[in-house]
């Protein structure tokens, strides 16, 4: 009889066990449901994410292949390279802006300017988009300019990430004007050549102002003020120096390119634009002072400044 009771209560406490461990097992059956269904929820949200940046990207292809009229009759290719600008037989002094659009390994494109003869006058990169859809891409490649006219040969790739080999090759023959500064007496355009241009001129103390040197003296003083390099000769009697300077800005999203200049009786129009932050765009908040300086025939003519505010487009302008 005393058997029959113990053997019952250790039935019951193995019953017992069995039961709590039925319930912690429920417990933690409940608790791995409850974080798989906050996974499949979590993937659920990235796959829309997912999903709305593909519509994205599609939208945004759609809108590229339907530039073939603004970008000069190009069609933009979902993969590899499509060069927009220049155009054949574009005609360049010392800098060359190269812009496009490019799905590649990495996003890599490399540009490469040669002569006629295969010397290479200026190279670079730039980095585009890798994947689904191609991206906008805009760089400028500055050279020395030669003191005659030149052909030369524009050269846009990308490389293999195999074995480094270049691949989806662009060519596009430019023509470089030489260093012969004239004035076209039909249309009063006066020929400019870019002398520094740029965010980095050491301009720590030069106030945001449009500036004229028509002499060896004032431009040797100014020079020696802001720059470390040597200062650079210049036939003062052949040619002047003209720069305008927006003095301290922000972020990179400043800058001020000079694009013409125009003579008449009395004066010379000095034209060009003063880019502004895109609101649309990220900077670096790096101090920057932008300026422009450039070169053009001797002339003792009044120098105007039209010099135009615009939004800088794209970012990297």
């Amino acid at each position: 009889m005393i058997q029959s009771t113990t053997s019952q209560k250790v039935l019951s406490i193995v019953a017992g066990l069995l039961m709590l461990g039925l319930g912690i097992s429920t417990v933690i059956c409940v608790i791995r449901l409850q974080e798989a269904t906050l996974n499949v929820q979590g993937m659920q949200g990235q796959i829309t994410a997912l999903t709305a940046q593909v519509k994205d990207w599609q939208e945004n292809y759609a809108a590229l292949a339907k530039e073939q009229a603004s970008d000069a009759g190009v069609f933009v290719k979902k993969m590899g390279i499509t060069l927009a600008s220049p155009m054949e037989n574009a005609v360049i002094t010392d800098a060359v802006n190269v812009r496009g659009y490019a799905n590649t390994f990495e996003g890599n494109v490399q540009l490469r300017l040669k002569d006629s003869t295969g010397v290479v006058l200026a190279s670079g990169f730039t980095t585009a988009c890798m994947g689904d859809w191609p991206c906008y891409f805009e760089k400028e490649l500055k050279f020395n300019q030669p003191e005659a006219d030149t052909d030369a040969v524009l050269e846009v790739y990308t490389t293999s990430a195999k074995d480094g080999s270049e691949q989806d090759l662009i060519s596009v023959k430019v023509k470089i004007k030489g260093k012969n500064l004239t004035t076209n007496k039909d249309d009063k355009t006066v020929t400019i050549m870019s002398f520094d241009y740029g965010q980095s001129f050491r301009p720590e103390n030069i106030p945001a102002q449009n500036i004229v040197f028509r002499d060896e003296a004032s431009w040797r003083s100014f020079w020696q003020k802001h720059s470390a390099d040597p200062v650079p000769w210049v036939d003062f009697t052949k040619s002047t120096i003209i720069g305008v300077f927006l003095g301290v800005k922000p972020s990179p999203g400043y800058g001020v390119k000079i694009i013409s200049a125009q003579k008449n009786e009395s004066q010379i129009i000095v034209s060009g634009f003063e880019y502004t932050e895109n609101p649309t765009c990220v900077y670096p908040g790096v101090v920057v002072y932008p300026h422009h300086l450039i070169l053009l025939p001797s002339s003792q003519n009044e120098v105007v400044f039209d010099i135009k505010k615009i939004v800088a487009d794209p970012c990297n302008f």
